[in-house]
């Protein structure tokens, strides 16, 4: 029988590893302590920086040296720590979602295992007999021993937590040699099965640092509310120990500090300590009219530790932020502070383009300042606990927080063994650590409302287990699990029967909106229900986040959910000639993989914004106007805070037309309580409103916050207050020409022309060869019909319970991909001083019997304005759905220049555009591109009145819709996005490439969520739709 290592055996989770504790730093005074001073920090070393490396391919070899103390290792190479050696030049990465990269026989792992060997030498002046050095890592991937000159010390595993050995009796005056190997691979990478890139290495901070003799193990605060939750309740529990050769006096300060600086308690205790004793010690305090610490008003207290010796001499001091504040299920409820509460969440995994989980603080707390600023109250840190630097700045600027257990095995859904791991004993103890850690490390940050017990892992006994113990451990925050929940959902056929066990919430994934009304409307369910994963934010998309959000916002017990996900994780990379880029799945060579499912996230790789961020901070902005008599200056204003008042905010408006702004103003705003609705009287001037006015109100920060600037947007509302005549919706017509239009056909061509134009038609066919005015051609490409979109990652991917196929499958499977022209008829018409072009076509796919009858007519009038008038219907077996009905034209090369009347200034679709103000918006072409990283559909405008796209001297083309309709205007053909797997691979080509589309399919979720909601589907049946196509000159607009 093969010999069982520390690898292969999950009842070996470390070895010498100290237990775990919170988080906190030590200092040498009070005054230190208090003020966070790190000049008066106790005396450590940081171990970040280059490390001497070696990398082999299995863990069996130990590179010569690595552990011999007085070797220089000259020849070996460096490595950056914190960091991944897979970005360092040693291995790739790898990125799977589900499937596991290796054979599946735990607790047996591959041979092949990379194994990292590190090495650095550090210098000790001394190594004082009264001081316990302590070696800290906070994070290493997946599994490693550790040597002190050349003595083994240490074994742990467990990436995403930290691991403490104490190493005093190792080090020696002088020199130190510490040496590890890392693995790739260990029996914990079974249970480390989560939707992101494997790799390795020491990626968090390391550090030695010096503790004395009697000191501070750990501390636990618990800042909580009595029934009233006006007064606080504190509670300090002290754990210390004593490793001094002789019994020590001690005594124990605990102090708490306003967020003004105000003492409001202090209490000293003494206690005698014998060698090697552990002890603890409990403090109590009720601290009356407390300011209780939420997302929305993260008010903050000093609670101040300090430990003395027989002398009354500071031994240090630590410094512990703390918000009073309470969690508990009432009713049905997750309340906080006694309020129901509404999560407006996201996903969110540690990760950077370049440095992958190694992640700065700069980077973090970019973040979370852009959580704030786009509305978002709260984190799920999927799937496993985050750098312990980003509790501290949830708590500091305000998120909610479901802290997760490092734990998924979701790979054995795929052999059909989802509980495998969960439900065997043998694997008991390596679910417990994983959450002990957590809990122990994490338990002092008021921002974490509930622990969660992992992620996509079946469900068995050990979740119990672990559930028994959170409860046990820490009562004062709900435990979130989903796996149970799964089951309960998959037996009730998504109406469940019973509740879980292991989960005080009902969490569930990608439920759609259906389902989400449906159990909103139950009344036998006790416990609040969340999505933790929803709107699935991959590519363009999601789409139906608004239906969401008015489903949760109409049930109480419904309170929220958490987008997936938060950022795409590209990693940076290079072609062969330079060129960057950001790699997903595949691109590394790696196998299996999942490609670019890992590029869902509602900012780019390098944090720039989506256009879904931008639509998810418009569906949960925190105040909602609504028309309540708008037309006479009433509206209403909907208070969607869950604590705070609007008294932050100020309110300005602004009545607008095409042509600007006509009047404007600002609003006192009353106090409006969270949860309530008042009226507000917008004092414009009523007879001043002219045909196709609308108003425009905003909701701005009234002073300077943390995290946004006064001024900072955060909700507004447009509301029309007249109708345009029809006039108005025509625009100003050019002027009419000289001379009558002339009709002639000459070898099969028929030629239009007009004072300054020339239009030919191909007999035959129909199709518009070209049109030459003031003696430049208007189009490279003519105006064509257009059924087809540059497939989105929601249109290739699908959630496979809840659609048979995706829709790109769907709709190539009736070759809508592959749509040619059968000409029917063309004729020539003149009438009233205009000339028309008339076709009737046969649009459909070779193969299949069914197609799109259309009648397109091109009508040429006196003032050099063509119209372009189109329906059609659908014969034989049709498809369900199709991607658009549209046309689409290619402008020449300098054409880049795009203004519109309509929704903008980002792009929109049919179920994504809460984000879309109206207006007037100027672009570039280049600037109308989102640069997805995975080419797709991409760039459209939506409910467009007018656009024009023209040169820098204002020559090109007005387009004009009597009905609304949307375009877009870039500089690569659908082709190109659909055929390209890179944004790097795009090319500009010859023309702007504009599509006028007279309705589009929506975006929905289906990559990994419900399908478009059938009102944003576009199905076959009867179209029609018209647009005038004006040419413009230089300094005059149009033609003429």
């Amino acid at each position: 029988m093969k010999e069982m290592t520390d690898l292969e055996n999950p009842d070996v989770q470390a070895r010498n590893r100290l237990d775990g504790n919170a988080h906190f730093y030590r200092y040498q005074t009070k005054e230190g302590a208090y003020n966070e001073d790190i000049a008066a920090l106790k005396p450590s070393i940081s171990l970040n920086g280059a490390w001497k490396f070696s990398c082999a391919d299995n863990a069996a070899v130990i590179p010569d040296g690595l552990l011999d103390p007085g070797a220089r290792l000259d020849d070996w190479e460096t490595i950056e720590v914190p960091g991944h050696w897979q970005l360092q030049g040693w291995g790739h990465p790898h990125y799977t979602n589900v499937q596991y990269p290796f054979s599946v026989n735990p607790p047996e792992i591959p041979s092949i295992n990379p194994t990292g060997s590190y090495r650095k030498d550090i210098y000790l002046a001394e190594v004082p007999a009264d001081q316990q050095f302590i070696l800290h890592f906070e994070g290493v991937d997946s599994a490693f021993h550790l040597w002190v000159n050349g003595e083994l010390a240490g074994y742990s595993q467990g990436p995403r937590m930290p691991a403490a050995f104490n190493v005093t009796g190792y080090l020696r005056k002088g020199t130190n040699a510490i040496a590890l190997q890392v693995y790739k691979f260990s029996d914990g990478s079974y249970i480390e099965d989560q939707d992101m890139w494997w790799l390795s290495g020491i990626f968090r901070d390391v550090s030695l640092y010096q503790q004395p003799a009697v000191s501070l193990t750990d501390i636990n605060i618990d800042a909580g509310l009595d029934a009233s939750y006006k007064n606080g309740k504190l509670s300090a529990t002290v754990h210390l120990q004593s490793l001094a050769e002789k019994n020590e006096a001690a005594a124990v300060e605990v102090e708490l500090f306003s967020q003004a600086g105000e003492r409001l308690y202090n209490e000293v205790r003494t206690v005698p300590l014998a060698q090697t004793e552990k002890t603890q010690l409990t403090f109590s305090h009720h601290e009356p009219n407390v300011s209780p610490w939420s997302a929305e008003e993260p008010v903050l207290y000093q609670v101040l530790v300090t430990l003395y010796n027989g002398q009354n001499d500071v031994i240090e001091s630590v410094p512990v932020k703390t918000g009073f504040r309470t969690v508990e299920l009432k009713d049905g409820c997750m309340l906080v502070n006694g309020r129901a509460i509404t999560l407006r969440g996201v996903n969110r995994h540690d990760h950077h383009p370049e440095t992958g989980r190694a992640v700065s603080y700069e980077r973090m707390k970019e973040d979370v300042l852009l959580m704030k600023q786009h509305n978002i109250n709260a984190v799920r840190t999927a799937h496993y606990p985050n750098d312990p630097a980003f509790y501290r700045l949830c708590d500091c600027y305000g998120l909610y927080v479901i802290d997760e257990a490092d734990l998924e095995c979701h790979g054995f859904e795929l052999i059909g063994a989802p509980d495998q791991l969960s439900d065997d004993p043998a694997w008991e103890k390596a679910y417990l650590d994983r959450i002990k850690r957590m809990v122990k490390r994490d338990k002092n940050h008021p921002s974490i409302l509930m622990w969660s017990l992992g992620n996509e892992s079946g469900y068995g006994r050990n979740h119990d287990a672990m559930y028994r113990w959170v409860k046990a451990y820490d009562s004062s925050r709900l435990v979130h699990y989903e796996g149970e929940c799964r089951k309960i959902m998959d037996a009730g056929a998504e109406s469940p029967q019973s509740e879980p066990n292991s989960s005080d919430v009902f969490t569930t994934m990608y439920s759609t909106q259906e389902v989400m009304a449906s159990l909103g409307e139950r009344t036998d369910l006790t416990k609040p229900h969340i999505l933790c994963e929803f709107a699935h934010a991959m590519g363009n998309g999601p789409g139906g986040l608004k239906e969401y959000w008015d489903i949760i916002e109409s049930y109480p017990r419904l309170q929220g959910g958490f987008v997936w996900e938060w950022m795409d994780h590209g990693i940076q990379a290079k072609t062969a000639d330079g060129t960057p880029y950001y790699a997903y799945g595949g691109d590394f060579g790696d196998t299996p993989n999942d490609g670019n499912f890992v590029i869902d996230g509602l900012v780019m790789p390098d944090r720039s914004l989506s256009p879904a961020l931008k639509e998810y901070k418009k569906v949960i902005e925190p105040v909602a106007v609504f028309d309540a008599g708008v037309k006479t200056g009433t509206i209403s204003l909907h208070n969607r805070y869950d604590f705070r008042s609007l008294d932050h905010l100020t309110l300005s408006w602004s009545l607008k037309t095409e042509k600007g702004t006509a009047q404007g103003g600002a609003v006192a705003l009353p106090a409006i309580a969270a949860g309530e609705t008042e009226q507000v009287t917008i004092p414009f001037d009523q007879a001043a409103v002219t045909p196709g006015m609308w108003l425009d109100v905003s909701l701005r920060l009234a002073f300077d916050h943390d995290w946004a600037e006064a001024g900072y947007e955060l909700a507004w509302a447009q509301f029309d207050l007249a109708e345009k005549n029809d006039s108005d919706k025509r625009g100003r017509a050019p002027a009419l020409a000289d001379q009558p239009l002339e009709a002639s056909e000459t070898g099969g061509t028929i030629v239009i022309r007009g004072q300054q134009f020339e239009a030919e038609f191909d007999r035959a066919t129909g199709r518009w060869l070209s049109w030459v005015h003031d003696g430049r051609d208007v189009f490279l490409s003519a105006p064509e019909l257009d059924f087809w979109r540059a497939p989105i990652d929601n249109d290739r991917f699908l959630n496979i319970s809840l659609k048979d196929k995706p829709s790109v499958d769907e709709w190539s499977s009736y070759g809508l991909n592959m749509l040619s022209e059968t000409v029917r008829n063309v004729s020539l018409e003149e009438s009233g001083g205009q000339i028309s072009v008339k076709k009737r076509l046969r649009i459909a796919p070779p193969v299949y019997q069914w197609g799109i009858v259309t009648d397109v007519t091109h009508t040429f009038s006196l003032d050099g304005t063509v119209t372009t008038a189109v329906t059609g219907s659908f014969e034989g077996n049709a498809p369900p759905t199709l991607p658009k009905i549209g046309m689409r034209m290619i402008l020449p090369d300098d054409r880049t220049d795009v203004s519109w009347f309509g929704l903008g200034p980002d792009e929109a679709y049919a179920d994504s555009l809460q984000a879309a103000k109206k207006g007037v918006w100027k672009k570039t072409v280049d600037e109308m591109y989102t640069p997805y990283e995975f080419p797709q559909e991409n760039g459209n405008r939506h409910q467009v009145e007018w656009a024009a796209v023209k040169n820098g001297l204002g020559r090109g083309i007005k387009l004009d819709f009597p009905e609304k309709m949307d375009i877009s205007a870039l500089p690569y053909s659908r082709e190109q996005l659909e055929e390209k797997d890179h944004a790097y691979q795009l090319e500009k080509e010859a023309g702007i490439h504009v599509h006028v589309n007279a309705k589009q399919h929506g975006l929905g979720s289906a990559s990994c969520g419900p399908d478009v909601l059938a009102e944003h589907r576009l199905t076959s049946g009867p179209f029609t739709f018209q647009f005038t196509l004006t040419p413009t000159l230089p300094g005059t607009g149009y033609a003429l």
